[in-house]
């Protein structure tokens, strides 16, 4: 069923049957065809061995608390509490999410 959306369907019956396993209970659902689809764990792996030593550090489970931020003044360094205790300053943050209650610096 189109929803007038570009690459957009709706999904329902056979068709839902067919791309949700039926323990989710899904009554309807909404496919995106044409998405991009890549695995984050390789690209995480390839993007920390290219840019770790190039004025960047990568921590691994390093779980971050807060990011303090500075709108005011973007030249100045965020202080980033670590769940270990620890703190680091970064010049920069370019993103962030959040998982399992604590957020995460990019």
């Amino acid at each position: 069923m189109s929803l007038g959306i570009p690459n957009v369907r709706l999904l329902k019956g056979e068709e839902l049957a067919k791309e949700l396993p039926e323990s989710l209970g899904a009554k309807l659902a909404i496919a995106m065809d044409g998405q991009a689809q890549f695995n984050a764990y390789s690209f995480c792996t390839e993007l920390a061995k290219k840019i770790n030593g190039d004025g960047c550090d990568v921590f691994e489970h390093a779980r971050v608390l807060t990011v303090e931020d500075h709108p005011l003044s973007q030249g100045k360094p965020h202080d980033v509490e670590l769940e270990s205790g620890g703190s680091l300053t970064a010049d920069q943050v370019r993103g962030g999410f959040r998982r399992g209650g604590g957020v995460g610096a990019l």
